[in-house]
């Protein structure tokens, strides 16, 4: 299994980012050309992973009337949820699918920045091998920072994280990332830098449109 998957997955991150970094003669900005690709490819998951989470939190009302009613039959309360999911076109399962998408290339990329050599002595900024860590951790404090602003986002919309649990979880991504490869520190913060720009995006249009709506 592990080496089918390093075959077709792992083998053709490698290939594009060979590709790409043939043309750009400087690895740090291929990681980047190739998250903003993959970025822009998945948006139409991530925008209605976010709607989902706006909706939800409109739903609150509801799901908690529907807890109270059937709170003794398991069942029937699942059936009132899953009706009311399909109602507001909330698909659970493709949010959780667009989340374990990530999860190939972020590990593809780890064996790359870790097994392939060819890479080495790749300098990017202040960092003189994108296959080492970061000397400064600025990368990896970096990452922390977008995490903040992330889940900050998302609890403005969902409202069910506090402030010292973002802290926390930002905290130990930045102890994390602190001594793995900085080529994959840089593509993890590219894709939370886009990933704020995207959600920034969404939650204005969502806004606009139902303005519109209500303005009607």
């Amino acid at each position: 299994m592990s080496n089918l998957y390093h075959k077709y997955v792992t083998f053709y991150i490698l290939k594009l980012l060979i590709i790409i970094n043939n043309y750009v003669k400087n690895l740090g900005f291929s990681i980047i050309i190739i998250i903003t690709l993959i970025k822009i490819i998945t948006y139409p998951l991530v925008k209605y992973q976010f709607i989902s989470y706006i909706k939800l939190n409109s739903l609150k009302s509801e799901l908690n009337n529907i807890n109270n009613c059937y709170k003794d039959n398991k069942n029937s309360r699942n059936e009132k949820i899953l009706f009311l999911y399909k109602d507001k076109n909330i698909n659970i399962i493709k949010n959780i699918l667009f989340i374990f998408l990530q999860i190939p290339i972020f590990f593809s990329l780890y064996k790359i920045f870790t097994d392939f050599k060819e890479f080495d002595n790749k300098n990017f900024l202040w960092i003189n091998n994108l296959l080492h860590k970061d000397p400064y951790f600025i990368l990896p404090l970096l990452v922390g920072i977008t995490i903040v602003f992330l889940q900050k986002n998302i609890s403005d919309i969902i409202g069910n994280i506090n402030l010292i649990n973002i802290i926390i979880i930002s905290i130990l991504f930045t102890i994390l990332f602190l001594f793995i490869p900085s080529g994959l520190v840089l593509y993890y913060l590219v894709n939370n830098i886009i990933t704020i720009i995207q959600q920034i995006i969404i939650l204005r249009n969502f806004n606009l449109k139902k303005n519109n709506i209500n303005n009607e």
